[in-house]
């Protein structure tokens, strides 16, 4: 999407974060990766989400996508499939997801019940990821899937340079 749309941006963070702010799709997605060694639990969301929610303020129109790269279950999981959840389990995790909130936060509720259906959590299995950057590449550059090997080495060698530096790349 980098390529298509010159109003999107990728912020680094620093090695161990990227955020995606700006436009996907429709102008108005914001996504944050998150990345872990060990798997995701309830608390650890808590930081990302509070930074949402500060964006959400200003723009109540903003969807917002949280990519987590390891596994999750438990309420996390629940939390991930909030659209599908019957009523009652949706009262339970809109119940704990406040209390997470406001832990460091204290929005109303509605605020942040209305921010709960713009928020999407997702997995990024990191086998998955890279066969996906690898074949986007080698469509992207119309080259053959070994050659996308050494520009994805590329790519992630200036990746981790760009991190180091916490650049913008537009």
């Amino acid at each position: 999407e980098l390529f298509n749309n010159n109003k999107m941006s990728i912020t680094l963070e620093g090695i161990e974060d990227l955020d995606l702010k700006g436009f996907f799709f429709d102008d108005n997605t914001f996504i944050q990766v998150k990345t872990s060694e060990k798997e995701w639990k309830w608390h650890q969301i808590q930081k990302p989400i509070i930074n949402f929610i500060e964006v959400y303020k200003v723009n109540p129109d903003a969807k917002f996508t949280l990519a987590l790269n390891n596994s999750f279950k438990g309420d996390l999981e629940k939390l991930s499939n909030y659209k599908n959840l019957d009523n009652k389990s949706k009262k339970e995790i809109e119940k704990k997801f406040t209390r997470l909130c406001n832990k460091t936060s204290n929005e109303p509720e509605e605020l942040l019940l209305t921010f709960l259906k713009n928020l999407s959590i997702t997995h990024l299995d990191d086998k998955q990821l890279t066969l996906s950057l690898k074949q986007n590449i080698s469509n992207i550059l119309n080259i053959n899937t070994s050659a996308g090997d050494i520009y994805l080495s590329v790519l992630i060698s200036n990746f981790l340079e760009w991190a180091h530096q916490r650049k913008t790349i537009i």
